[in-house]
């Protein structure tokens, strides 16, 4: 596919984010995840002027989605929110106005949504924004196909429903993908902001795999992921299928695409070191911090493409506005704008971090500041060979935890404290071995993803909307950062007091991140 800039303007309009967003209706899915809390707070924050953000939200535990968006409000992400309107009063005065619960599920038809509600508010939609997806890269691929794959076709039917009642009024349907669908192709060149071609039909294969038995899935899954394309799991499988099924059903219906690398806690918004879910290179980051993962594969000179949830949000914000007016030059000219992909990440960046940077970094603030409920002192030893990972996890961890778990299992002679750390340990080692296999696809290889689009994200852009909406990575001290992340995964994951106060940043220029840096 030609990554040739197309005949009509691909410049973003020089009208500010605010009058972009002013009197908008958003439709979106994922709200109640990592990303998706972030973005809200960002939009309540700084584009207020909104007409209103329609949640789609699934009833969960007995919770209905009302009960669950309340549930929301109480997270710390929307602190500063809170005071920025005085008191918890003025905070819900302004959520009352502009967010509504919408019960619903991508796995249901018409989003679980009810004929005349689905059309009631397609007629009022102005953008749609999809998130929502099944994270977990080993989740069960029918599973995951049902969640990454048929849900991100039924959230773009209901953008198409929006386009179908208001034509060229409806701004855009925006896909949260990840930049990991292209991450079976091994041939060390940049992968560019394209469509790469598959070697099979994701339709046929969506089809086969929803007619497996479970049996058959359990069998088959990892020669799938290999014989069609070498993706590292099922979570990349699926999202790049969805992607080729959006080109194939778009139509007329502007669509953009955001390529996020894997997405850590957040630089300054909604405070330095946000962060509340355990996934990715957080989850890591953790195990170290409580002595549960010692050893990894890992070449420290791979790049360790890790990119601010914060970050991420403003590009996304950014990116609705930029496709927007993309498509309205490309009207003017009689032609139909292409779906563009747009990369985050820093890989191909002036200023890439490396996991051995990482480790400098995140080691050495674990020792100064061990959580209270860590199991033994932070360490970690990354390891240039499989063979060396696998010989130093048997003989220095698996075996003496045999040896442990045999004596706590002769009668009469072990305490019961005994018998509770030993099995403790055990879930922490296969915990542990879980977590560096899931992990060492990203720790043993490197991509370098092409980021030319961001140039177009930034042109025409105010100072006003560069400061509030900060895409640009080159600048960011990956020591603070890094810092702040452990701070976040202290203060907010663990529920303990850092031993650290996090490095509050006013911009990426501060004497804050200089000092940091020393």
């Amino acid at each position: 596919l030609s990554t040739e800039t197309p005949p009509f303007s691909f410049r973003a309009a020089h009208s500010s984010m605010q009058d972009f967003y002013r009197g908008k209706t958003l439709f979106m899915t994922g709200v109640t995840g990592f990303v998706g809390k972030v973005l809200v707070e960002k939009l309540l924050y700084d584009l207020s002027n909104i007409e209103c953000m329609y949640l789609l939200i699934r009833p969960k535990k007995n919770k209905t989605p009302t009960e669950r968006l309340e549930e929301l409000w109480s997270s710390p992400c929307f602190d500063r929110l809170k005071r920025k309107h005085g008191d918890e009063d003025g905070f819900r005065e302004l959520v009352s106005k502009k967010v509504r619960a919408v019960g619903g599920d991508i796995e249901l038809e018409n989003l679980g949504i009810s004929p005349e509600e689905y059309e009631e508010l397609a007629a009022k939609t102005d953008i749609v924004v999809h998130m929502a997806a099944a994270l977990d890269f080993h989740e069960k691929l029918d599973n995951a196909v049902r969640m990454n794959v048929l849900g991100t076709l039924r959230a773009f039917n209901y953008a198409k429903a929006c386009h179908r009642k208001q034509g060229d009024a409806f701004k855009v349907f925006l896909h949260v993908s990840t930049a990991y669908v292209n991450s079976n192709r091994y041939d060390g060149q940049p992968i560019q902001e394209i469509l790469y071609p598959l070697n099979f039909d994701p339709k046929l294969m969506c089809q086969r795999i929803l007619d497996m038995d479970d049996a058959e899935i359990e069998r088959e899954t990892p020669a799938m992921l290999l014989k069609y394309g070498g993706y590292p799991n099922t979570y990349t499988f699926t999202k790049s299928m969805a992607e080729h099924l959006l080109e194939e059903v778009r139509g007329n219906v502007p669509v953009g695409v955001l390529r996020p690398a894997i997405i850590g806690a957040a630089v300054k918004e909604p405070c330095p070191g946000w962060i509340d879910t355990l996934l990715a290179a957080g989850n890591l980051f953790l195990a170290t911090g409580l002595g549960l993962t010692k050893e990894l594969w890992c070449y420290p000179h791979i790049i360790a493409d890790l990119v601010p949830v914060d970050y991420t949000c403003n590009y996304l914000l950014r990116l609705i506005k930029l496709t927007s007016d993309m498509f309205e030059e490309s009207r003017k000219v009689g032609q139909l704008a292409d779906i563009r992909y747009y990369h985050v990440g820093t890989s191909n960046s002036s200023n890439p971090l490396t996991w051995g940077y990482v480790h400098s970094v995140v080691l050495p603030y674990w020792l100064r500041n061990p959580p209270e409920r860590g199991i033994q002192t932070p360490a970690m030893k990354y390891c240039s060979r499989n063979w060396e990972y696998q010989l130093r996890f048997t003989l220095l961890r698996r075996l003496p935890a045999n040896v442990m778990k045999t004596y706590a299992a002769i009668p009469f002679l072990t305490p019961e404290t005994t018998k509770k750390k030993t099995e403790k340990w055990r879930r922490a080692l296969d915990k542990s071995k879980k977590l560096g296999h899931l992990f060492q696809t990203f720790t043993t290889n490197q991509w370098r993803y092409d980021i030319s689009h961001l140039h177009y994200i930034n042109d025409g852009c105010s100072s006003e909307d560069l400061e509030r909406f900060p895409v640009v990575l080159n600048g960011i001290c990956w020591r603070a950062w890094l810092c702040n992340y452990c701070f976040g995964l202290t203060k907010f994951i663990l529920k303990e007091e850092p031993g650290e106060p996090a490095i509050e940043v006013e911009s990426l220029g501060s004497t804050h991140f200089l000092k940091a840096m020393m």
